[in-house]
C-alpha cells in the first residue's frame, strides 16, 4: 500500500502506511531495507532521533559547531558567551566568557584542541577547548567581527568584519599578519581552501573574493618590513621578482612614483599594513606629503 501510494505521489499517505508496517522507533537496530522507499521511511525516523538538547544560554544562538572527533559542541550566542558541551549527554562543559558583545561565530581548530570566536565587540578570541581558558586576543578590527576560522594546519585564523576587511592572524600569539581590504561593504564570511593557500571571503557588496595566501604564509612580515625600512626614502624604486610576488606589491601602478613606495601609498591593504610596522608610522607620515607634492602636475 505504501509503495502504491508513493507511486501515485501520495507521499504523506504512503509514509503513514509504511510506518504502520514497521516496528516502533528504536525497537530494532537499523539495518538496510529492501527498497529505497522503505529505507527512507523506516530508517530515517530511527537514524534522526533527537540525541541531546543543549540548554544554558540566555540569548539567541547564532552558530553551533561539532568538534572533529564528534564528542563536543561549541555554541555562539547573543548572551556574550560561547559554550562548550558534551555532544552525547548535552552537559555543559565550559562557558567561554570574555566578549562584551554578541558572539557571532564559534568553531574548532582542525585538531579540536582550540576554539575561535568572533564577536560584535570588534574582537576574535582563541580558547583552549579543554579548559575554556582564553589563549589569544585578536584585536584590530574597527567594527563587528562576523566570522572566524582556523587554517587547515591550525596555525592561522582568518576573520571577516563589518569594517570591510578580512584579517589574517597568528593563532598562538594573536598577532595580526595581514589585512585584506576585502569588500565595499561588510565582510560576512571567510574560509580556507583545504591546502591553506587560498581564502575566500563573502561580502555585503554582492561578491565573493578568493585571495592568494601563499606569499604571506611563506615570506611573512620579515620581507615586508625590510622593503619598507630599506626603501622608505626611495620614492622611485624598483622591486625584485621575489618582492613582486607579494599580492600588495604586484598590484602597484609602476608608472606612479609615489605608489611604488609601499610605505607611502594608500592603495588596498598598504596604508593600514605598512604604516603599522614598528617604527615606520611617523617616518611614513613625514614623507607622504612632500612625496605627493612632488608628483602633482
Amino acid at each position: 500500500l505504501a509503495a502504491r501510494a508513493y507511486a501515485d505521489h501520495q507521499f504523506e499517505r504512503g509514509m503513514r502506511f509504511a510506518l504502520q508496517a514497521y516496528p516502533a522507533q528504536g525497537s530494532v537496530p537499523w539495518a538496510p531495507f529492501s527498497t529505497d522507499l522503505e529505507g527512507k521511511l523506516a530508517g530515517g525516523p530511527i537514524m534522526t532521533r533527537l540525541k541531546a538538547t543543549l540548554r544554558g544560554h540566555t540569548g539567541a544562538l547564532f552558530e553551533a559547531a561539532i568538534s572533529p572527533d564528534g564528542k563536543r559542541v561549541v555554541t555562539a550566542s547573543s548572551d556574550q558567551t560561547a559554550r562548550l558541551w558534551d555532544a552525547e549527554t548535552g552537559k555543559e562543559i565550559a562557558v567561554l566568557k570574555a566578549h562584551t558583545g554578541d558572539v557571532n561565530a564559534a568553531s574548532f581548530s582542525p585538531d579540536g584542541k582550540r576554539i575561535v570566536t568572533a564577536s560584535s565587540d570588534q574582537t576574535a578570541r582563541v580558547w583552549d577547548a579543554e579548559t575554556g581558558k582564553e589563549i589569544a586576543l585578536l584585536k584590530a578590527h574597527t567594527n563587528w567581527v562576523n566570522a572566524a576560522s582556523f587554517s587547515p594546519d591550525g596555525k592561522r585564523v582568518v576573520t571577516a568584519s563589518d569594517d570591510q576587511t578580512a584579517r589574517l592572524w597568528d593563532a598562538e600569539t594573536g598577532k595580526e599578519i595581514a589585512v585584506l581590504k576585502a569588500h565595499e561593504g561588510a565582510a560576512f564570511g571567510a574560509s580556507w581552501r583545504p591546502d591553506g593557500r587560498r581564502i575566500v571571503t563573502a561580502g555585503a557588496d554582492k561578491v565573493a573574493r578568493v585571495w592568494d595566501m601563499e606569499w604571506v604564509l611563506v615570506h611573512g612580515a620579515a620581507l615586508r618590513a625590510r622593503v619598507c625600512a630599506e626603501r622608505l626614502d626611495e620614492i622611485d624604486q624598483r622591486f625584485t621578482d621575489d618582492e613582486l610576488a607579494d599580492p600588495i606589491l604586484s598590484e602597484i601602478d609602476h608608472l606612479d612614483r609615489v605608489a611604488r613606495n609601499p610605505c607611502l601609498r594608500r592603495g588596498p591593504l598598504a596604508w593600514e599594513y605598512w604604516t603599522r610596522l614598528p617604527g615606520q608610522w611617523s617616518r611614513a607620515l613625514q614623507r607622504m606629503w612632500p612625496a605627493r607634492a612632488a608628483v602633482k602636475p
